[in-house]
């Protein structure tokens, strides 16, 4: 007989089981940060969906288990989980950018799609679980150390402000975009060169090659 299927809520609980498992020490305090995050995160991105038709905070998701399986603090993960919440702000009709490629945006797609970050932290500024550091990590995701990115187009980022940007982009490429890991490495040594800092770029990619391609591309 076929296995019953996890509904969304368990998924959800194992997804957030598994990033507080892979820090390392975390403190009783650290849970309950990034679980309040979770939670906001679940419920400001409710009925938003992937390219795939799953639940947009898989990305999300993943992108926190990324942070976290590279040594992250609790702070750094939370903006991982809470780093596309401008996209609420995003028209309905809007919300399929969230798995579109960036070369299929129109202007005016571009135009909207580039108001998420500093939207979204607008919107966590004065929450309990989010100090300025988060708020800054939030802002800067899209940006890239070569100055392609965006908002702002600067290229004055820490290396955790670019670990959390390689992040996300790497994420959004597995579960927005479809791509198996294999496939999201290899667009990345063609698409992302220059975009992030060479070495961490390097560091990155080793570590996922150990992590995930082994483990979640076996079980495609």
């Amino acid at each position: 007989m076929p296995q019953p299927q996890p509904s969304p809520e368990e998924q959800n609980l194992d997804s957030l089981a598994q990033i507080t498992k892979s820090l390392a020490n975390p403190t009783a305090e650290d849970a309950a940060l990034i679980k309040k995050a979770f939670i906001f995160a679940e419920r400001a991105h409710l009925g938003h969906e992937r390219l795939s038709g799953e639940p947009y905070l898989k990305h999300l998701s993943e992108t926190a288990q990324i942070l976290s399986e590279l040594g992250a603090g609790s702070a750094t993960i939370v903006a991982g989980l809470l780093h596309d919440i401008g996209i609420i702000f995003l028209p309905e009709e809007k919300q399929t950018l969230l798995g579109t490629k960036y070369e299929d945006f129109s202007d005016e797609d571009w135009k909207l799609y580039k108001t998420h970050p500093h939207n979204g932290a607008k919107l966590l500024d004065g929450k309990e679980y989010v100090n300025s550091d988060i708020l800054e990590l939030i802002k800067i995701h899209e940006e890239r150390s070569n100055g392609e990115g965006f908002p702002t187009g600067t290229k004055e980022l820490t290396l955790i402000q670019e670990a959390m940007a390689m992040c996300s982009c790497y994420s959004r490429k597995v579960t927005c975009l479809k791509m198996t890991h294999q496939e999201a490495l290899q667009d990345f040594q063609i698409n992302e060169v220059g975009r992030f800092n060479l070495t961490l770029l390097k560091k990155f990619q080793d570590i996922m090659r150990k992590e995930r391609l082994s483990d979640y591309d076996d079980k495609k």
